[in-house]
């Protein structure tokens, strides 16, 4: 199976891959804009590309684009070679539009090979070998006529036996034929252990009859009376060259799923395949939700990071949830009712498999959105909702709580122990961390509660996403189901100090609008923003929108008029309190907003009554706003900078460290026409905390 290195895509096929990974991304809005990624598609079906031509139909329901004349006109032929390729999710759109076509093109990957072909050594093989993969049932009864002491269990040079390839073939009367002449169905074949009941997808539908149910169900008893395992496990996962790009590690029951076949899931189920075998994969070696990524294996490949104590892996219906199918759900839950709660090393269930990164990755590495390949955004929401109303309806907990792994799944590569993304979620608050819209929807509608609490006291409001258009629609949404901002007891930080950690002004004033309190502080124990208010969050730009202009300055300015300010919002005592209010690292808000340049707003504090020469205090530990006025912070660094001839913020150099400067010079402006002075010492003998006790130069 290792043979064939070559990645299926090709090189227009994997830029158009690589421009659907973007739809990963909640607020991305690149395909609102240039529909590029369509046409690309296209060209890669014009160059040949198998995988491009089974995509067309489902890529232009999701992009909302109407196919081109031309390529509609064609599409019946772009769909056949598709389904003559091995792509099972083309059978539905050719059958669509020209049901005959369906058999015939099953016939012709049949008779080319099957998926025998992905893998074809390029060795010379035994003429048995050739006959299965090419001939046909005549050429092979033939053979083994005339060749009496032919071995008919003898393998390629990748491990196939005769049988093997048959049924990856999905070539019923050469299997029957093999199973007839003693041939060994027990057998694991390849270096991934696969087995022949793997292929089970492979013979659907029938070729001789579209509709014909009872093909798959004839293939597994003649494999189990002949002792095969319906439950085998494959050792990993192999290439595919159709969506989903790579079949799983795992059971027959896995492959019939990732391959959408209702038939041999169908089937399998009739014949009582246990649903409750996990893969062994690693579904979190991506997720920051879950583990904090930092390996590399090269600079161009994403951040992410492994398991020390290994993983369960994927059961049957965690692939049926992560590819939206509720279809596939019901059939695997009338042998696995039970299972429906069931949950991994890590307390993930079905319902938290909903919420997972659209962002795949094929066989060889290459990332890639699934949502283009399922059609409409439309098809994909009524999808999700029927899914969690069929868990709700047969006894799914829909507010159930992960399990956090990360002390063994990376005890030797963390150094402390995480405070934000590490703990424990119920389905609706990883769905709104991920900014995932419909599938928050589809929880609330189906009933989860809100105002669930993690032990340490987060909420699905705290679960503010980094997608800020998405969370402000979550947000929104978990607003109107009840959800409340009151923080009593939570070791976390208030659900507006989360929206202000990520800069969301829409989310903070919404937050506000619906009575959390603006003077709410960071509580945590040891925190480097102990006793910091909102408003000291939204004082650090990093990560801020549009860091090269003034216009997230001026977006703070009109929130703090609008918060700080107005009497109708904040009394005189509260602005008071949050204006005064010190933290040994930062200052007071004057302090904070100075040092980060952001003119705008620090002229709004001044107005609002700030103290333009507070004295920044530290808790007898070192600080650098120790003794300054917010006026020094700037000053003093200007003067250091002239002095040794750099800048004095080493990493702002070019476009951002001119942006920067200018935005200093400008607050120097305002505090100097404020009376901002510089430059304070104790005077002896007197207390640091007692303001009176410090002079002006």
């Amino acid at each position: 199976m290792e043979g064939n290195r070559e990645a299926p895509e090709g090189a227009l096929f994997g830029i158009f891959l690589d421009w659907t990974s973007a739809e990963g991304r909640p607020d991305f809005h690149y395909r609102h804009e240039n529909f590029s990624a369509p046409d690309v598609l296209l060209k890669a079906a014009e160059q040949g590309s198998f995988a491009a031509k089974a995509a067309i139909p489902a890529v232009f329901e999701y992009y909302n684009r109407d196919i081109p004349y031309d390529v509609e006109q064609n599409l019946v032929g772009h769909l056949y070679d598709a389904v003559a390729s091995g792509s099972t999710l083309s059978r539905d759109a050719l059958g669509r539009r020209e049901p005959g076509a369906v058999v015939a093109a099953l016939n012709q990957f049949e008779a080319n090979g099957g998926y025998g072909t992905f893998y074809k050594c390029p060795l010379v093989e035994s003429r048995l070998h050739s006959i299965v993969r090419n001939g046909n049932l005549s050429d092979l009864q033939a053979h083994l006529d005339e060749q009496k002491n032919a071995d008919i269990e003898c393998l390629t040079v990748d491990g196939e036996s005769p049988l093997f390839l048959a049924c990856a073939r999905g070539a019923w009367p050469m299997v029957t034929e093999l199973l007839d002449r003693g041939a060994d169905a027990t057998g694991y074949f390849t270096d991934k252990k696969i087995t022949c009941l793997h292929w089970l997808f492979a013979f659907d539908p029938p070729l001789d009859d579209v509709y014909n149910p009872q093909r798959h169900d004839m293939v597994i008893k003649r494999f189990v009376k002949a002792g095969a395992d319906i439950n085998a496990k494959a050792s990993g996962p192999i290439p595919c060259l159709h969506y989903p790009f790579q079949l799983p590690a795992g059971t027959p029951l896995h492959w019939a799923v990732v391959t959408h076949s209702h038939a041999a899931v169908k089937a399998l189920v009739l014949n009582e395949a246990d649903a409750g075998i996990r893969d062994g994969s690693d579904p979190y070696q991506y997720d920051e939700r879950v583990r904090f990524l930092g390996e590399f294996r090269r600079l161009e490949e994403d951040v992410y990071s492994f398991s020390e104590c290994g993983t369960q892996g994927l059961l049957p219906m965690d692939y049926a949830a992560l590819d939206y199918q509720p279809g596939l759900l019901k059939e695997l839950w009338s042998i696995g009712r039970d299972l429906v709660n069931s949950a991994d090393e890590e307390g993930f269930t079905v319902l938290h498999r909903l919420s997972a990164s659209p962002v795949r990755r094929t066989f060889f590495g290459k990332p890639f959105s699934f949502l283009p390949f399922l059609g409409s955004p439309g098809g994909h929401k009524e999808r999700l909702k029927q899914i969690v109303l069929d868990v709700k309806e047969i006894g799914g907990s829909i507010d159930q709580l992960t399990t956090p792994n990360w002390h063994l799944a990376q005890k030797t590569q963390l150094i402390s122990q995480p405070t934000f993304y590490i703990d424990e979620y119920t389905p609706l608050m990883l769905a709104a961390l991920s900014g995932r819209i419909a599938v928050v929807q589809a929880l609330l509608e189906a009933g989860a509660d809100p105002n669930a609490t993690s032990p340490t006291g987060m909420t699905a409001l705290h679960c503010i996403s980094g997608y800020a258009d998405a969370a402000t629609v979550v947000c929104r949404s978990l607003l109107e189901a009840g959800a409340t901002l009151v923080t009593c007891g939570s070791e976390k930080l208030a659900p507006l100090l989360r929206a202000a950690q990520r800069r969301n002004l829409d989310v903070a004033n919404m937050m506000l609008s619906n009575g959390a309190d603006l003077e709410e502080v960071d509580r945590q124990p040891r925190s480097h923003w102990h006793g910091c208010s909102a408003l000291f969050f939204l004082a650090h730009r990093a990560g801020a929108s549009m860091p090269l202009s003034d216009s997230y300055d001026k977006a703070v300015a009109e929130f703090v008029d609008k918060w700080l300010l107005d009497p109708r919002s904040c009394d005189r005592a509260k602005r008071a309190r949050i204006l005064t209010r010190h933290n040994a690292y930062h200052g007071t808000l004057m302090h904070h907003f100075v040092r980060n340049a952001m003119p705008s707003t620090v002229a709004v504090l001044i107005r609002g009554g700030a103290d333009v020469n507070a004295v920044g205090i530290s808790s007898g530990s070192w600080s650098s706003v120790t003794n300054k006025t917010p006026l020094d912070l700037l000053m003093l660094g200007k003067e250091s900078e002239d002095a040794l001839r750099k800048p004095r913020r080493q990493f702002q150099t070019g476009k951002e460290g001119d942006y920067f400067r200018t935005m200093e010079n400008a607050v120097i402006a305002v505090l100097k026409e404020a009376g901002g002075k510089r430059f304070v010492e104790l005077v002896e003998g007197s207390e640091l905390e007692d303001v009176s006790n410090y002079r002006y130069r």
